[in-house]
């Protein structure tokens, strides 16, 4: 969405990729099963494998962050906190063939296989 912008573009190339059997990966914030679910419906009677990957953070981590971006890559801490607040974790019940979290690990990232009792 942060290149995209709109929804209708976002469904125009998701739509596109899946008529042409191309491989893509949907980079956005979808704290809610409810979010997630429009890509599950897109591909529902499509032969891809889905794997999610949860970005593990706590919220105080995600304000220290926020905090040292610049312009409008710095969003209101009542959006990080409203976003945070609803957050539902994923699983495999969705639809997911695979998950994963990843965590910050120092300067870099971890990436874990999903274990039904990681939050």
């Amino acid at each position: 969405m942060d290149t995209l912008k709109k929804r209708k573009r976002e469904k125009t190339l998701l739509n596109k990729c899946i008529e042409n059997g191309d491989s893509f990966v949907v980079d956005n914030t979808n704290p809610t099963r409810a979010d997630r679910q429009r890509y599950f419906d897109a591909l529902k009677d499509e032969d891809y494998e889905i794997h999610g990957y949860y970005f593990k953070s706590s919220i105080g981590d995600c304000l220290s962050r926020n905090s040292k971006r610049e312009g409008k890559a710095c969003i209101p801490d009542v959006g990080i906190r409203a976003t945070y607040a609803k957050l539902e974790y994923p699983s495999y019940s969705e639809g997911f063939d695979k998950l994963y979290y990843a965590a910050i690990d120092g300067d870099d990232y971890k990436v874990y296989e999903w274990n039904k009792n990681d939050k």
